[in-house]
């Protein structure tokens, strides 16, 4: 009987624009639930009935009489056909169905439902038609329930042949029915063998929408591209370029306004911590990425969501400014060009995923006698092969991955190469303990929660400690000037062995340039330079918008969550990409596009002004005691639990106790093993149900690329392991609350 109550509920509060309807429990349903629960009315032989979602619901006979009976009861009869009759004649009615002629369009395939006139109109409640006893029978009030409003953004889907997730609804928030039932109808079926990323739903059937303006196809342009869709939003996504791929989009030449990279570029973090969500990588490809390779996976990311339409390649975004009425609208004017020709738009809402790489950072003010020097000398920004090195003496400033990744393709052409910093950094390898990948071992959900309780002081003299365990860092000239510091880590697997090679010499700052030399800070000698790269990093800089809009501090956007200006009247514009988390980007730009979406859509709400300036601040002031202020620091955070954060907003972040009594094995494989973005598509909006599967089946992917050959004598783990790590769990669990 509670199918039938959910069948009720849900003809009685969708909005009827579509061949399937939203089921939400109101609190009248939950009442009649209860009622039906404690009479026991549950009797007679079954038919089936097929929901649009094409779940099996089975109904009683009595009922279904009830369902195709033209004859009502008499109205104040209180008896099991009775009341069963008038509460399903009082929903079909409020479904504008005739009971015996029109249920049938409940199946697929079939007509689809008459819509209302108008959103707005409803048609009375089952309260209506019931009188007072009926009513006390029923533990109903003869008020009716106040219906929700439909959003603005609401989608309703159109049915597709042939596709087995067409023609279910796209849950625009989750709903208590959702969570307890543990599905939703929005969901694709889970897929069989191996893992598939998830599909696009289907073509909205309504085209009037939000219209948003995405600038940039990167990373964070794409994904933000791919997050409007899911959320029934209407996207343009202008990219001043010709195909998408942003930083990871290697070209021979440097184009203007637009990242630059080297071709010997990789990965810095594994591809199954670095893929979107709902898409795996395949499981052929490298466990660390080359630059073509990720490109070749954001190509199939855009074909397979089917993003490409909405991309407007060769079109530079000129101006983005408020209208007129923007404090009650929230609109923009965007002033576009392509071809030399300028056009005007106007959109609701404003994504900008342009990054953070595209305008260098070189302040030569900061180095004496530059002037003077008369070698050669240009930012990293430049810099594509090494064959320029051939034979110089080459400084290399700064000590960044690009700084360690130069430092080490011109020490194997160059004369003699110089590596200077002024703070020194952690390096450490991409292959970590027992050959598995770094942030499959650091970025764990026991990681972090050692890392956020445990005392300042002693949680980073552990990973201080840790970083050392490869080498000494202070024996190489490497060691961090603050220790208690967080230092964004220098992933370089060659570095340590070219410096114990004397192929690289690391030097202090630098303290003045002469004409051909440059002497460094307590190193009186001079040392001959030809070449100097400086790898100074990136300016932040939003060229398009008025500089009132996004506010910036030392060389830093002042943004709730690194996504909102703090101060917009109306939260319509958002910054994705804009943050250097300790791990991979891709996950994060995404995620923040799902929560951004549904605070366009009104399903999210941002706090007051005044509460988002203060966390703002106090942020500034974490940041400055974990991480710095120098260059980019502020824009670095915890990667896990900033996503953690993002997700609880949405109704995304997975519970491991909840999960430990239902899915054991599960649980334990999100709270020890790697943090993979998967785990955001186990519940809440956009929930996949090829999730836990690829969670189950990461480290396979991982090991398939290297296991090229497998021994006969394999070693496996220890049956006993289990065992512990389930104890160590509820020990974890118990002790620190974790949710």
């Amino acid at each position: 009987m509670p199918q039938l109550l959910l069948l009720i509920c849900w003809s009685k509060y969708s909005t009827q624009q579509g061949p399937v309807c939203q089921p939400i429990l109101p609190p009248t349903a939950q009442s009649l639930l209860k009622w039906w629960e404690a009479e026991a009315l549950v009797s007679g032989s079954a038919c089936s009935m097929h929901c649009a979602a094409g779940v099996g619901l089975s109904v009683p006979m009595w009922v279904s009489k009830c369902l195709f009976s033209r004859t009502p009861p008499n109205s104040r009869d209180t008896s099991q056909e009775g009341l069963s009759w008038l509460m399903t004649h009082s929903w079909l009615h409020y479904f504008k169905t005739v009971p015996g002629e029109k249920l049938e369009r409940w199946v697929p395939g079939v007509p689809r439902c008459q819509p209302l006139p108008s959103q707005q109109q409803r048609l009375q409640p089952p309260q209506a038609h019931c009188s007072q006893p009926l009513l006390a029978k029923l533990g109903m009030s003869s008020k009716p329930d106040v219906l929700p409003v439909p959003n603005p953004g609401a989608r309703h889907w159109a049915e597709t042949s042939g596709d087995p997730g067409a023609g279910k609804p796209e849950k625009a928030d989750v709903s208590l029915w959702e969570l307890q039932m543990g599905g939703s109808p929005g969901c694709r079926a889970p897929s069989t063998g191996a893992v598939k990323p998830r599909s696009q739903p289907g073509i909205p059937a309504e085209t009037a929408g939000m219209r948003v303006a995405v600038v940039g196809a990167g990373v964070s342009g794409l994904t933000a591209t791919k997050c409007c869709l899911d959320e029934g939003l209407e996207p343009t996504c202008f990219e001043q370029s010709q195909d998408i791929g942003g930083v990871w989009r290697y070209t021979e030449y440097i184009e203007a306004g637009r990242p630059s990279l080297y071709p010997s570029v990789i990965s810095n973090t594994s591809k199954e911590m670095s893929a979107f969500s709902d898409f795996p990588y395949p499981e052929d490809f490298s466990v660390f990425l080359p630059n073509a390779q990720l490109l070749d996976y954001l190509r199939r990311y855009a074909e397979h969501f089917s993003l490409r339409g909405h991309i407007k390649f060769g079109t530079t975004v000129v101006s983005i400014r408020k209208r007129p009425d923007f404090a009650t609208t929230g609109q923009w004017d965007v002033v576009t060009e392509a071809g030399g020709k300028q056009t005007s738009h106007v959109f609701d809402a404003i994504m900008v995923c342009i990054g953070n790489c595209s305008e260098p950072s070189l302040p030569l003010h900061c180095f004496p006698g530059i002037e003077k020097f008369q070698g050669q000398y240009f930012h990293s920004r430049q810099y594509k092969h090494p064959e320029v090195f051939q034979g110089k003496r080459v400084l290399v400033v700064g000590m960044g991955n690009s700084g360690a990744d130069i430092a080490v393709e011109a020490s194997r052409v160059a004369a003699k190469v110089t590596l200077c910093t002024s703070q020194g950094a952690w390096v450490i390898s991409r292959v970590f303990d027992y050959g598995y990948p770094w942030d499959m071992v650091f970025n764990t959900r026991l990681m972090s929660l050692i890392r956020n309780h445990l005392p300042h002081p002693l949680s980073w003299g552990l990973i201080n400690h840790r970083a050392n365990q490869w080498f000494k860092h202070e024996n190489y000239g490497l060691q961090p000037e603050k220790r208690c510091l967080v230092r964004d880590p220098v992933l370089n697997d060659d570095l340590p062995s070219y410096i114990l090679t004397g192929r690289i010499t690391i030097k202090p700052s630098v303290k003045e340039f002469k004409d051909n030399s440059v002497v460094f800070h307590n190193c009186p000698e001079e040392e001959p330079i030809d070449i100097v790269v400086f790898c100074t990093g990136y300016n932040v800089s939003f060229p398009f918008l008025e500089e009132t809009v996004v506010k910036m501090e030392n060389k830093h956007a002042s943004l709730y969550k690194y996504v909102f200006p703090t101060h917009l009247q109306r939260p319509t514009l958002a910054v994705l990409g804009l943050i250097k988390p300790l791990g991979a980007i891709m996950p994060v730009s995404e995620m923040q596009a799902r929560w951004v979406t549904r605070v366009f859509k009104g399903l999210c709400q941002l706090p007051p002004q005044s509460v988002m300036e203060k966390e703002v601040n106090e942020n500034k002031k974490i940041q400055l005691q974990w991480f710095g202020l120098s260059f980019d620091e502020v824009l670095k955070t915890d990667w896990l639990a900033y996503l953690d954060q993002l997700t609880s907003f949405i109704g995304a972040k997975p519970s491991v106790l909840r999960l430990l009594c239902r899915d054991p094995r599960l649980a334990l494989a999100i709270f020890f093993g790697p943090c993979t973005p998967y785990q955001y598509r186990l519940v809440g909006p956009g929930r996949w149900e090829g999730a836990r599967q690829a969670i189950l089946t990461q480290w396979d992917r991982t090991l398939k690329p290297t296991r090229t050959r497998v021994s006969a004598n394999s070693s496996s783990l220890c049956p006993s392991l289990l065992t512990v790590v389930g104890f160590l769990l509820l020990l974890a669990t118990l002790l620190f609350g974790f949710q």
